[in-house]
């Protein structure tokens, strides 16, 4: 039983490391693409 409680909580923490890979990397995404827009959008046509 504790190995099973062992993996069990070696597996949620994985899953929040990727949770929280995913979460960063969404972020990044988004700022980079706003930088982008912004960017973009000061640039006169």
């Amino acid at each position: 039983p504790r190995q099973n409680a062992a993996s069990a909580l070696s597996n949620s923490m994985d899953l929040s490391i990727a949770t929280t890979q995913v979460a960063t990397m969404l972020t990044s995404s988004q700022s980079h693409l706003g930088r982008t827009l912004s960017f973009q959008t000061h640039v006169p046509n």
